[in-house]
């Protein structure tokens, strides 16, 4: 178990208030969601009032996990932040990972608290608890439970179980001897390992796989110095013709697998004037560095990255690959 000196504060901060804010980050995974319904679960047994809030729809298939119904489809931005006394940003490396808003203001008389495994976090709260070491904010988030000697339910364990599953591939990477051990213990406590990878990859929409072959249909692969990395990207009109930006999901990992690269790149335009990015690194290369280029982060093995543009999102792209590739030929 990892010891946080920032456990104790978090606690008392907690242990102040009533009611708490969590929200989700934009285009939540299954870390950011089973990360902030565990913490929901724990704050309720500890009889707080919890609201919890995301600017995108969750993904469908995590429906499965407890309090999943009690998160609220609303921007952070467009709500009454004042009104809390604390809130807690779980995943989130950057303020603006929270909202689709161009900006999001954290009133003065709030105690806030970000709770993350990012390396590039920002550090955007009082308190702030990053371990770049640990898999998931749901690893993380297993250890402070331990320090404040919380019991952790099977509804509670499966919750940071899939959170943990989601961001290792069920343990194909970012998996440490620790990862394991808190995943061995949370399966003991009663988490539903087959459950949780039941509903994370056996329950693909159909416009997702379809949105995915199109990305497969539209990889280049483009050398730059000694590295050779995979590269799609969808305009809104595509995704919109193939379901819509909620199915736009999934193709950085299938990009990962192919032989010969270092990492991908997947760009989408989720809105007209907005494009996304997922990277995902296969070696040694640090996607999070390239994806500071463009105002992003994350960490090694996996970052994104978000750009607002007036151009023709063609050449937003080919600017995007450019500039990567630029980098790396340094």
């Amino acid at each position: 178990m990892t010891d946080y000196p920032e456990a104790p504060q978090i606690l008392e901060s907690i242990n102040k208030t009533n009611t708490v804010l969590l929200a989700l980050h934009i285009n939540p995974d299954s870390d950011s969601v089973g990360s902030n319904l565990a913490l929901a679960l724990v704050l309720k047994n500890l009889g707080k009032t919890v609201e919890i809030y995301s600017a995108d729809v969750p993904p469908q298939n995590l429906d499965f996990l407890p309090a999943y119904s009690q998160i609220t489809l609303k921007d952070p931005k467009e709500i009454d932040i004042g009104k809390f006394k604390l809130a807690i940003f779980l995943d989130s490396s950057d303020k603006l990972r929270i909202t689709r808003h161009e900006h999001l203001s954290l009133p003065g008389g709030i105690t806030t608290v970000v709770i993350d495994h990012h390396q590039t976090n920002t550090r955007f709260a009082q308190i702030n608890l990053v371990d770049p070491k640990a898999s998931s904010t749901g690893e993380i988030l297993f250890n402070l439970f331990s320090f404040w000697k919380t019991k952790i339910t099977p509804e509670i364990a499966t919750c940071l179980l899939t959170a943990m599953a989601g961001d290792t591939g069920t343990f194909r990477w970012a998996t440490t001897e620790s990862t394991l051990d808190v995943a061995s213990r949370l399966i003991k406590l009663g988490a539903g390992l087959k459950e949780i990878n039941f509903n994370l990859y056996q329950r693909t929409p159909l416009e997702q796989v379809r949105y995915q072959a199109e990305v497969v249909r539209k990889m280049k692969i483009k050398q730059a110095g000694n590295t050779k990395f995979v590269w799609a990207a969808t305009s809104f009109e595509e995704i919109e013709a193939l379901g819509g930006s909620k199915f736009a999901v999934g193709g950085s990992d299938i990009g990962k697998t192919v032989e010969g690269t270092d990492f991908t790149l997947v760009l989408r335009e989720e809105e007209k004037g907005i494009m996304t990015g997922s990277f995902r690194s296969r070696t040694d290369i640090d996607v999070a560095k390239i994806a500071e280029l463009f105002g992003g982060g994350g960490h090694k093995a996996a970052a994104g990255l978000m750009i607002r543009f007036n151009e023709p999102f063609k050449n937003k792209v080919e600017e995007v690959i450019n500039k990567v590739g630029e980098y790396l030929s340094k």
